[in-house]
């Protein structure tokens, strides 16, 4: 299994207190009235005075303010060594490529909420390149829709779309995140190290499955980590582990895959503990 990827959160919507639809838009463009003044919080200023009083830089595409940056592109542009940047709810069109140690994350992340964000990458193949170590993500819902007949690629992640990808002695932490591909979720290779924790591979209404190929797909000696994560109905296998890699599965849900759950080959380990695995058509494949 090879594969590139891409990377999309998910814009915010859903009704106020009356039952009327609110239309996708930030958070803080809306009047703050007093009903709705604990759900929005303070005014605009204060909010990104806040996050920047703390050294952090403010990512939100509706706002027009000294020192806002409408893009996380742009914010990756400016953002210090080991600095970190807080997005605020919105839809961002746009692939991402980090090349230094960062955080980015997200405002407000809530797997029930209505409210979210949305990085999208059609077209793309990839969403988001981690080229750097100590990358952490936290907070974002990430969807990839990208054509499956996308031209051949001659980099480290092959053709396939994919969600994220890591490669090289890279490392990433993706925390609380969402993730829809119509290609894999997640791809390491190149001795790249990936820890994923809280994350949810939810089948979105409009699709048969949240990702068409393996969720987390491990190559070349890398080596990854899942915990208390949620994966449904992905078309091949959840986990594939190929090429001397190692992955690690603990305390996960995993519901329904046309394939084997699991699968591992070319002398690569797989270690899962407490995992709840129901309706696969296979177990579990290691050769």
């Amino acid at each position: 299994v090879h594969g590139g990827f891409g990377f999309v959160l998910f814009g915010m919507g859903g009704e106020d207190d009356a039952g009327s639809e609110i239309s996708d838009q930030s958070l803080w463009e809306r009047e703050a009235s007093d009903e709705h003044e604990a759900e929005l919080g303070p005014a605009p200023q204060v909010v990104v005075d806040k996050y920047m009083d703390a050294g952090e830089i403010v990512v939100d595409q509706y706002l027009s303010l000294p020192n806002v940056h409408n893009t996380i592109s742009a914010a990756l542009a400016v953002v210090p060594h080991g600095g970190t940047i807080c997005v605020f709810p919105g839809t961002y069109r746009e692939c991402l490529a980090i090349t230094t140690p960062v955080t980015i994350r997200g405002t407000n992340w809530d797997p029930d909420n209505s409210w979210k964000i949305e990085l999208r990458a059609e077209g793309g193949g990839v969403g988001v390149r981690c080229q750097a170590k100590g990358v952490v993500i936290q907070g974002l819902d990430v969807v990839e829709r990208s054509n499956l007949k996308l031209p051949t690629r001659k980099d480290e992640f092959g053709q396939t779309p994919c969600c994220v990808g890591i490669s090289g002695d890279n490392s990433l932490t993706l925390i609380e995140s969402r993730l829809h591909s119509n290609g894999a979720a997640v791809l390491c290779t190149g001795s790249a190290k990936l820890v994923m924790k809280s994350c949810r591979l939810p089948k979105p209404p409009d699709a048969q499955t949240s990702c068409r190929f393996s969720a987390v797909v491990c190559l070349h000696n890398s080596d990854v980590f899942v915990e208390n994560c949620e994966f449904r109905y992905v078309r091949a296998p959840l986990i594939s582990c190929l090429h001397r890699s190692k992955c690690t599965i603990r305390e996960c849900d995993i519901l329904g895959t046309n394939t084997h759950a699991i699968y591992a080959t070319d002398s690569s380990t797989v270690l899962v503990e407490r995992c709840n695995v129901n309706e696969h058509a296979f177990g579990a494949v290691f050769s």
